[in-house]
């Protein structure tokens, strides 16, 4: 219920933003195209078959005030069904990184991280590197002061260009 709330929420929104737009560009155009007033004669008051209905300015604008609204939520929607879907991994390697050499120094564990993001970074062309919580966390287990020697990892990295580490099993 709350998650239906919240989408209508989002659209009633959505739609106020769009229709002010709307209003904004049909100011806009009103003041550049300088319409004449449109003045009510005996007789157009009856329009002959010939004749064309004129259209009401203020009806015209309702309906595409609306549909330019309905539009944009479409569009809206359109782009968060993308985002949505999954990317597939361009590239996807498993590495095995020795972390042996941070054993002697202090502040081990922060340097494991780093070490391990830098390995990364010199294999795989990547724009951003993620690494997963899964690998922090079992680099973290045993403390500040023991990192594991060995840790086995598997790297992806998206279209995008970006590298999320993940822990290998």
């Amino acid at each position: 219920m709350e998650k239906k709330n919240k989408k209508e929420d989002i659209e009633k929104e959505i739609l106020k933003e769009a229709v002010e737009e709307a209003k904004k560009e049909t100011k806009k155009e009103v003041k550049e195209k300088k319409l004449p007033k449109v003045e009510a004669s005996k007789e157009s008051a009856e329009p002959k078959k010939k004749e064309k209905k004129k259209v009401i300015p203020g009806k015209q604008k309702k309906q595409s005030l609306m549909e330019k609204a309905q539009e944009t939520i479409k569009e809206v929607k359109k782009a968060k069904a993308e985002e949505k879907k999954p990317k597939k991994p361009k590239l996807e390697r498993v590495y095995t990184i020795s972390l042996r050499q941070f054993v002697h120094q202090p502040r081990r564990t922060k340097l494991a991280v780093k070490q391990i993001r830098a390995y990364v970074e010199r294999r795989i062309e990547a724009d951003n590197i993620l690494i997963g919580s899964d690998v922090n966390e079992y680099i973290w287990a045993r403390g500040y002061k023991k990192p594991p020697i060995k840790i086995r990892i598997k790297v992806e990295r998206d279209e995008d260009g970006i590298a999320m580490i993940s822990l290998q099993k």
